[in-house]
């Protein structure tokens, strides 16, 4: 795969993950109404554990499952790309069994743990998903490993337009039996989304899928195939489980220790609320688009290496880094500047005034993590597809640790409380990204190029926040504040646009790779003249 396949493979993942976000964030809006900040904690705290053991279950294989289908097909070995799927999907329907069932069985121990009991409703309703995940995660990576995009993608956007459809109404139904049940109703729309989702691609399959001539058959036992498997597989996934414990350690510190400093079990439930409903959403939104470029580039990546092709591992992963700078960079800017604003807009109308502040200021905390995330889910994807799989493992580790014990150390300390979180969780994404920085550099010899990869989308989002915050300024004051931010953001988005061509943000070959690209270079052209 070239540059400009990858860029689209990318781009097909970025804007369904960007179109998923928004309706996710769109759905919370209703969604919180319906259960308040603390039915919203009571949501929220089912998704850690059920993550947590979505990775055990799946055992890091959707990337290994991609990176040896990609490598197989490379060499024009179709039959044992094939058999490499076979042997992974019984193995994920094995284990995604298994800790479903797990869950199911230990979600009253679990909301102990949590001290909170009115959590094990929510947790035992999302353990089926576990399993309907891991079938699906086995098909999506086999796709992802033909460098195929689109399946992924359109399971994703299915997913969440039946968690919204389906949660909303049976939130509604279940509110009258409590806030409790509210959200398990909300939690049993996400399961009902995965089994269609699931559904869906695996019709796809059947009519899509790659068939391999009789005459080719692979020569790998299943022994040597689950051998392979297993040695990739462990590494990724300790690495994919760092996440998920890391916000698994939110849900557990974050109560306890404000309980510890004087805070009611109701006061530390609604605070853990607002920081992981309502603040943490808004962060992945971009977070969403670089996971994308990590999806994309490791097929990519591991297939160049193969072949031995230094080249293009060098120019891909230069251009998934500076993609994730364009990404993370005005991302984090606006969320910084207008973080209220954006807070009042989505959920001013359940939240009290002081409670947007206090989001809003969680969010302008975060908000420059943003960054250091897009970087790090990027080069991760750069690394596994190098095959150097336990690096991923010592960079997010070695942030998990710093957050971890930041994070219970802020917390507990009461002229912070919980302004500890946002702090922590921006010192881990920046610790991971820069060990990941090192060691790609070290391992490929790559230059970003300082002007090329920062200083130029820095200059962009620098106006652009200059433009987003001056809109907002300027017309809160003469109009209602939620049109205000609507127009604000807008503004900015429009100047981060005009801002490519001004500082040359990106090539001309880069924007030909884009989805569309020829279509999108006539207007830079134009506006490139214009400005010469």
């Amino acid at each position: 795969m070239n540059r400009k396949s990858f860029i689209k493979g990318a781009a097909t993942l970025g804007v369904a993950g960007i179109l998923v976000k928004a309706i996710g964030i769109l759905y919370r809006i209703p969604l919180a109404n319906l259960l308040g900040t603390e039915g919203s904690a009571l949501y929220q705290t089912a998704y850690p554990f059920y993550t947590v053991l979505l990775m055990l279950s799946t055992a890091g294989l959707p990337p290994v499952i991609s990176k040896l289908v990609s490598q197989h097909i490379a060499l024009g070995d179709r039959a044992g790309a094939k058999k490499i799927f076979r042997v992974a999907l019984v193995l994920l329907a094995t284990l995604g069994l298994v800790f479903a069932i797990a869950l199911f069985l230990f979600s009253e121990t679990l909301a102990i743990m949590v001290k909170d009991p009115l959590a094990s409703i929510t947790i035992a309703y999302i353990a089926p998903a576990i399993l309907f995940v891991a079938v699906m995660s086995a098909i999506r990576g086999y796709f992802q490993g033909l460098q195929n995009m689109f399946p992924t993608a359109m399971t994703q956007v299915i997913e969440q337009v039946v968690k919204v459809g389906m949660g909303l109404t049976l939130a509604y139904v279940m509110l009258p039996k409590g806030v409790e049940y509210a959200a398990a109703g909300a939690i049993l729309g996400v399961v009902i989304s995965e089994f269609i989702a699931l559904c869906v691609i695996t019709v796809y399959y059947f009519l899509r899928r790659e068939k391999v001539p009789k005459d080719e058959v692979s020569s790998q036992s299943v022994g040597n195939i689950l051998k392979k498997i297993i040695t990739l597989a462990i590494p990724i996934l300790i690495g994919a489980s760092i996440m998920p414990i890391v916000s698994l350690s939110d849900t557990i510190i974050i109560r306890a220790r404000l309980m510890t400093i004087g805070y009611t079990l109701e006061s530390a439930r609604s605070l853990f609320g607002i920081f992981s409903f309502y603040v943490n959403t808004l962060v992945n939104v971009p977070g969403t688009i670089s996971l994308a470029f990590c999806v994309s580039i490791l097929p990519v990546i591991s297939s160049a290496h193969s072949n031995g092709q230094i080249d293009a591992i060098k120019n891909n992963t230069k251009i998934g880094f500076k993609m994730a700078m364009l990404v993370g960079l005005p991302s984090a800017v606006g969320l910084a500047i207008l973080s209220t604003p954006i807070i009042d807009l989505l959920y001013g109308s359940k939240l009290t005034i002081n409670e947007v502040a206090l989001a809003g200021q969680l969010l302008s905390i975060i908000a420059g993590g943003v960054i250091f995330l897009s970087i790090l889910q990027t080069l991760n994807g750069v690394l596994q597809g190098l095959g150097k799989v336990i690096v991923p493992v010592i960079a997010l580790g070695s942030g998990a640790v710093i957050k971890i014990i930041l994070g219970y150390i802020l917390i507990g300390t009461p002229s912070i409380n919980i302004y500890g979180a946002p702090i922590s969780t921006f010192s881990c994404y920046l610790v991971a990204a820069i060990i990941d920085i090192v060691i790609v550099k070290k391992l490929t010899g790559v230059h970003f190029g300082f002007r090329e990869c920062l200083l130029r989308p820095a200059l962009a989002s620098i106006f652009m926040g200059a433009a987003a915050w001056g809109s907002y300024a300027l017309l809160s004051s003469i109009i209602n504040t939620s049109f205000a931010t609507i127009i604000a953001v807008l503004v900015g988005v429009v100047i981060f646009v005009l801002c490519i061509p001004i500082f040359g943000v990106l090539s001309r070959s880069e924007i030909l790779g884009l989805p569309s690209g020829s279509r999108m270079i006539k207007g830079y052209d134009k506006l490139s003249r214009k400005i010469g």
